[in-house]
């Protein structure tokens, strides 16, 4: 195989097809380069053309790479039980989009309230309404960290009910509303508030995940007093809708 010239300019770095080059001698040729030299390497044959992002600010490199989510991890429950419930969810709307999520850039947080970088609409609120504001006029809260979007009910219902109530809900004019998992669920938790989910009006009390519990498939994880619990499926407790804002 033949090797490679690396041209940046006037400065060119001969690399062997295969075999590793050191990367201070690369990053020399880059480091003593002009910028507009760094915009484009070509081979040695003028086949290729790789161009390169200069300067990687993150409003460049969404513009490069597009904006991605830090959606919470799997709960690693593979079995569905019903519709609607954890893994069903899960091999329905994420895993189809967890590696192209993957490739895009994500978001920080300064804060459990505060991202690193700047959100879709150009702050660095972690929630906001659908305006990009902090209003909540319709109770509809965006979380520009894991891509969810939250609205809070207040009555009581069983597990199914409460699974059903989502699956069927067209609150606020969304229809793909579902019950969170226990770590959808737990990713609002503030351990500084005496309010569980400390942004979100959520009564401080019991509230359901969609997540049956391993030692009993009649027993579901619930959230309550910044814990997770275990509970049978025919109790009531408190439900929070979710669906996949982004």
């Amino acid at each position: 195989m033949s090797d490679v010239s690396v041209t940046l300019g006037s400065t060119s770095v001969s690399v062997a097809t295969g075999q590793a080059t050191p990367i201070g001698t690369l990053q020399g040729v880059w480091d003593g380069s002009s910028s507009a030299n760094k915009n484009t390497f070509v081979d040695a044959n003028k086949t290729e053309v790789l161009t390169f992002v200069d300067a990687f600010t993150w409003a460049e490199m969404v513009t490069q790479h597009g904006r991605g989510y830090n959606y919470p991890r799997p709960t690693g429950q593979t079995t569905v039980y019903r519709t609607g419930d954890d893994a069903d969810i899960e091999a329905t709307i994420f895993a189809p989009v967890r590696i192209a999520n993957s490739l895009k850039v994500q978001n920080s947080l300064v804060n459990i309230l505060t991202l690193g970088n700047t959100n879709s609409f150009g702050n660095t609120n972690r929630f906001t309404d659908v305006d990009g504001l902090q209003v909540y006029g319709d109770n509809y809260y965006i979380d520009h960290y894991t891509g969810l979007g939250w609205y809070s009910l207040t009555s009581n219902s069983n597990w199914d009910n409460g699974i059903d109530t989502a699956l069927s809900s067209s609150q606020n004019s969304f229809t793909d509303w579902f019950m969170p998992n226990r770590f959808q669920l737990e990713s609002l938790r503030d351990d500084q508030s005496t309010n569980t989910y400390g942004f979100m009006v959520i009564p401080n009390a019991a509230t359901w995940t969609s997540t049956t519990s391993l030692t009993s498939t009649t027993a579901i994880v619930s959230f309550t007093q910044h814990r997770m619990l275990q509970d049978t499926k025919t109790v009531t407790y408190k439900l929070a809708l979710c669906r996949k804002h982004f």
